[in-house]
């Protein structure tokens, strides 16, 4: 797991700064300051994102659920996400960069923030676990490592739950400036996940199925696209440039 999915947090980071959601850490961006009267979000104070995380996580896969639950339980989030959702979407580093890109754009307000914050965490960030571990289950499941979807108890009930996560994570994108780049963004990671073989597997296959009927045409039309280019990349084996993962 450790080597693929190292790789595709690369590539993902990459993608990231090609479409504008980052400068240069020479140049860093100045966050334009809130509302003096209101309290900035939990996201944007760092508070989802303790350090603790990795240890956290570690602690998961060898003693249990109980550390990540009760470190979970704790984070700010909707009422209506199940623990390891809330865990999942904190866990991402999609909402630090969405923050740090609204915060690079002078007309961002404390408002704007906020709808940055509600939209990446949970849901977009917690796809983007979700999507990791749902192509790195097998390796996953071998080598002992935790993995967010064993807490749902069939892959039917994961495809319902995160079907309904990518709904909402469409819907509150749809409620910011540049919507149509943050769909974008999420569509291209789930094309990227969802075009892999590891995704078409029994368990697999209706959690593709759901999330590329919940995330629209975008995601499909870029999930037919990375397949063809995989398929034409095990035909060239060792040219620089081939996708990692599965």
């Amino acid at each position: 797991m450790a080597r693929g999915r190292t790789r595709r947090c690369t590539l993902a980071s990459s993608a990231w700064k090609s479409a504008g959601g980052g400068r240069s850490p020479a140049s860093p961006p100045t966050r334009p300051s809130a509302p003096s009267s209101r309290e900035p979000s939990s996201a944007a104070r760092g508070d989802s994102f303790t350090p603790t995380w990795p240890l956290v996580k570690r602690l998961a896969a060898g003693e249990g659920a109980e550390p990540l639950r009760g470190w979970a339980t704790g984070l700010e989030a909707p009422p209506d996400y199940r623990w390891w959702e809330v865990a999942a979407g904190a866990s991402s580093s999609a909402a630090a960069h969405a923050l740090i890109a609204a915060a690079a754009d002078p007309d961002t307000t404390g408002a704007t923030a906020s709808l940055v914050d509600a939209a990446y965490h949970p849901p977009v960030g917690a796809l983007t676990v979700f999507l990791d571990d749902l192509v790195d289950r097998d390796e996953d499941r071998a080598s002992g490592e935790h993995s967010y979807l064993a807490y749902y108890e069939s892959s039917e009930a994961a495809a319902d739950r995160l079907a309904l996560i990518a709904s909402r994570a469409e819907a509150s994108l749809g409620r910011l400036p540049r919507s149509a780049r943050h769909r974008a963004i999420l569509a291209g990671v789930a094309g990227y996940y969802l075009s892999a073989t590891a995704a078409e597997t029994p368990y697999g296959q209706p959690i593709r199925e759901r999330l590329l009927a919940a995330l629209g045409p975008g995601a499909r039309l870029l999930a037919a696209f990375m397949r063809l280019r995989r398929l034409g990349e095990r035909k060239r084996p060792g040219q620089a440039g081939n996708s990692p993962g599965p």
